[in-house]
Formats: structure tokens, sequence, C-alpha cells
């Protein structure tokens, strides 16, 4: 592949979504939009030589992904963007997102305030032991479901998402 040299101009998140002046009522239209579909549209999250990049939480392709990178390559911004392209795109009681950043204060307490409660901070001995019960409780959940992972589950009982809600560490 070819990348093209020119530099990318700089745009915002909501540019990117297409509604650069998204209101209350549209992202509550939004969620309800999404949460009547099988496959919820992903709003794109990056801008990059290829075109826009969209980090599906809901794919299959994005299981375990891995941001790494030395001080000040911009981690935590990726973070920021991928989280917020998630949160804008999938009803609040499906999704649920964990930070092990400890730079993300002001992003936790942004998407709280855009409705998502399943926000948490883990920066701790507690927070390790906030995921371990997580991944028990959702397992025993799949397990009487008899489900083989997410996906099955959403698949068999869309009724019932919200009860096991896409998980953003």
């Amino acid at each position: 592949l070819r990348f093209s040299q020119e530099p990318i101009a700089p745009t915002s998140l909501l540019d990117l979504c297409g509604d650069p002046e998204m209101t209350v009522a549209r992202l509550v239209d939004r969620w309800e939009q999404a949460s009547l579909l099988d496959q919820i549209p992903v709003l794109p999250c990056a801008i990059g030589p290829q075109g826009l990049y969209r980090f599906d939480a809901l794919s299959s392709e994005h299981l375990a992904t891995l941001v790494v990178g030395s001080t000040g390559s911009g981690k935590s911004e990726a973070l920021a963007s991928i989280a917020t392209a998630a949160v804008l795109s999938i009803p609040p009681d499906l999704l649920q997102v964990s930070f092990v950043d400890l730079k993300v204060w002001s992003l936790v307490r942004a998407l709280e305030s855009l409705g998502v409660d399943h926000v948490d901070l883990l920066d701790d001995e507690r927070g390790l032991g906030l995921i371990t019960n997580r991944i028990s409780r959702r397992e025993r959940l799949l397990v009487d479901a008899k489900c083989d992972d997410a996906a099955d589950f959403w698949s068999r009982y869309p009724e019932r998402r919200a009860e096991l809600p896409k998980w953003l560490i």
C-alpha cells in the first residue's frame, strides 16, 4: 500500500460522525434506533491515510485489542476516541467501559455525563477484583444460557442484550 504524505487536517469526532452539532435528542434517537437493530452501526473514531476508521466493539475482529505505545504517543487519546465513538453508537445499557489508564478521569466523567453508567477507572487492586467479578458473572450468564460467547447470546436472546453489555476494557 502507498500512503499519502499529505498531512491530514485536524477534525473533531462529531465531524467524523456526520453530526457536528449533535444534541441530546439526536443522541437519544440514535440510541433508540440502534437498540432495535441486530447490527449496530458504529461511528468512526479516527481518520487516516486510508480514510475513516471504525473500531467496531461489537465485531468479532475486536474481541481483544491492546493499545500500546511510548509516553506521549497518544494512547489515551486513542482510547478516548474509541470509547466516545462506541458511546455515541451503542445504547448505554448495551455497553460497559473500563479504563486501565490513570489519565482518563475527565473522559470517565464525560462518558458518565452522556448517560453511560457502566464506566470504571481501574487504577488499583479493587479494579482487578471488579474485573474478576464481572468476568465470573458474565461466564455464569453464558453457561446458564448455553451460549458460546456474547455474540451467540446477543443473537439468541436479543431482548436480553442489556444483561451482557459489550465490554470495552
